[in-house]
């Protein structure tokens, strides 16, 4: 059922690359560990790099209500910046270069294209954009080098190709997808007059 999953964290449809929720065996995990200095998403890599390293790997799921959390304005998940999310890429990005199957090859071209994306956009009102913007562009770069010769669908390869080149298109759908945006720009802009 690993496939199932790999499409879960793809499309996002469940909260399926947090690590709470799950349990690993020792041996699935083997020497992998959480990586330091990733301020946010660091269970995401952490579940991606299990999925990568392992190609049998068995999942049973549970239909119950098991966790719960306490949601704090002061997290790190609600303060966080743009330029946080570019460890992740980064190490998203090593684990690409050295993934021989198709399914985790596509997860994490996927996961490295979007995440880019956002920390580009999220980034745009700080005073550092032109040094986000740069690092963003040598991620998409190396990451376009990996992936050029594999079968990427070529719907997904024009829209990865379309965000790249042009930010404000990527900034459009995001906008259209979620109008309280808009007022978050604005939030943004303010702050940074």
């Amino acid at each position: 059922r690993i496939e199932y999953d790999l499409d879960c964290i793809e499309k996002n449809t469940v909260a399926r690359d947090y690590h709470c929720g799950r349990l690993y065996r020792s041996a699935v995990i083997n020497k992998n560990r959480f990586v330091k200095d990733i301020k946010i998403k660091e269970d995401s890599l952490f579940n991606i790099m299990i999925i990568a390293a392992n190609s049998n790997l068995k999942e049973c799921w549970i239909d119950q209500k098991l966790y719960f959390y306490f949601d704090r304005d002061n997290s790190t998940v609600h303060n966080f910046e743009g330029k946080d999310l570019l460890p992740y890429s980064r190490e998203c990005i090593a684990l690409l270069s050295s993934c021989n199957d198709d399914n985790k090859k596509s997860l994490l071209t996927n996961t490295i294209f979007s995440n880019t994306f956002s920390a580009r956009y999220l980034s745009k009102f700080d005073s550092d954009f032109t040094e986000i913007d740069s690092v963003s562009g040598d991620l998409l770069s190396k990451t376009w080098k990996i992936v050029k010769k594999e079968n990427i669908k070529f719907k997904r390869k024009f829209i990865y190709k379309l965000f790249s080149k042009f930010p404000s298109i990527y900034r459009l759908c995001r906008i259209v997808t979620d109008r309280t945006l808009l007022d978050w720009e604005k939030t943004q802009k303010a702050k940074n007059i």
